[in-house]
């Protein structure tokens, strides 16, 4: 039963946003994403799945562990397309650090890399989306004790602490693991190098996003609508459903309305994102020759 917890939390969370606005309104609002649209956000998938494949491979780099590009590539399309259709959300990247181990390099590099790239990736998102909260909050509430800054700073807060639990916890492992994030993180020029590889790859959500939103929306994209596409990147990240479905559809229903936008557009929108990251991943079912892992 607990296996399927977070199957059961998405079809919950999606029950309760079509019991809460009309699906044939969103149906309507899908229908209006021109073939084109799809396509191109499509493509953008191509950019962030290699920036994320060569920010892993420079990251198993700076661990002394050899990695090659194609090879990272197709790791990384691989554990997308898992990560996509499998509870928990780290199977894929837990089966590329299985596969990425190399008789050459110390046992424990391969998920070392692993997860300092996936913490590279986690900093630079919270690090984004930080900045466009607080530069233009989607909405304020009224009053003089309450704005909208500090409203988006402890949500911001709440859902940062719940999400944590995807992050590495450093302190909770050996004094290797923190030695391998100083080297790969935070050791010159480690920092300038990830930081440009994580926050193209951050790029590439908000463009594939805004690339949507302006294919179906009727009204037109603002620094306060790419906030709102912050808050759906953002309630990805916790760990409670599968790939985010329902969670990011409950998210749009609920923001939306509060900053003046129609609700059907914004969960047409996650639905359409939701679909475009699925479809994203689907080259991860293409054979790969040399498939076993490379310590054998």
């Amino acid at each position: 039963m607990k296996r399927y917890g977070r199957l059961l939390v998405s079809l919950a969370l999606l029950g309760v946003v079509a019991m809460t606005i009309k699906p044939a309104e969103v149906v309507t609002v899908l229908q209006r994403l021109p073939a084109w649209s799809l396509v191109a956000a499509l493509a953008l998938s191509i950019p962030q799945v290699v920036l994320s494949a060569l920010r892993w491979r420079y990251t198993a780099y700076r661990l002394d562990l050899p990695l090659g590009a194609g090879e990272s590539v197709a790791a990384y399309y691989r554990a997308t397309l898992v990560n996509q259709i499998m509870p928990g959300g780290v199977v894929g990247d837990v089966e590329r650090a299985w596969r990425a181990r190399h008789p050459e390099a110390r046992t424990s590099a391969a998920a070392h890399s692993v997860m300092i790239e996936r913490l590279s990736g986690q900093l630079a998102l919270v690090l984004t989306i930080t900045a466009l909260l607080v530069i233009a909050p989607p909405f304020a509430l009224p009053g003089p004790q309450l704005s909208g800054q500090w409203l988006w700073g402890a949500a911001l807060v709440l859902l940062l602490a719940i999400a944590a639990g995807r992050l590495p916890r450093v302190r909770d492992y050996s004094a290797l693991l923190r030695a391998d994030v100083h080297t790969a993180l935070f050791r010159w020029p480690a920092p300038v190098i990830q930081l440009a590889l994580s926050l193209a790859v951050v790029a590439t959500y908000f463009a594939t996003l805004a690339l949507l939103d302006a294919s179906i929306a009727t009204q037109p994209l603002t620094l306060e609508k790419l906030a709102l596409h912050a808050c759906l990147l953002l309630s990805m990240v916790l760990p409670v459903s599968i790939a985010g479905w329902g969670v990011r559809e409950g998210v749009a229903a609920a923001l939306w309305p509060l900053a003046g936008l129609p609700a059907n557009e914004g969960v047409a929108l996650s639905i359409a994102y939701g679909v475009v990251i699925l479809l994203g991943g689907l080259p991860g079912l293409i054979p790969v020759p040399g498939g076993k892992p490379r310590s054998t």
